[in-house]
């Protein structure tokens, strides 16, 4: 909601909006938010450059998430194509909607 404006004064003109088009719907979202607003918007007391970083580093973060989930039941891999292998075919998977349009025959390893 509020990542895209640049000042607390459009978060909060945000989150008036947002109160009046979802209020009524989903209450306690609402009242969570309004609750923690101090909390959530500390970001805005830094420059927006260094917001930058904050919100670059969340998505680092994120990524890495994801690939600690696929690489969670797997300890050891033999090679390191092995591992990019593992990722190439969890990209696939979850970037398809309609599950994996893949064969074994797709997937070699160059030697």
């Amino acid at each position: 909601m509020c990542l895209g404006v640049s000042t607390l004064e459009e978060a909060e003109k945000e989150l008036e909006e947002f109160s009046a088009k979802w209020g009524k719907k989903y209450p306690h979202v609402v009242k969570s938010w309004e609750t923690n607003w101090e909390a959530l918007t500390t970001f805005f007391r830094y420059p927006l450059e260094i917001r930058r970083v904050m919100y670059t580093t969340n998505i680092i973060e994120s990524v890495n998430s994801k690939f600690k989930k696929v690489t969670a039941g797997k300890r050891v891999f033999l090679t390191k194509e092995s591992l990019l292998k593992c990722f190439y075919i969890w990209q696939l998977w979850s970037w398809n909607v309609n599950g994996p349009k893949l064969r074994i025959g797709h997937i070699s390893t160059a030697r």
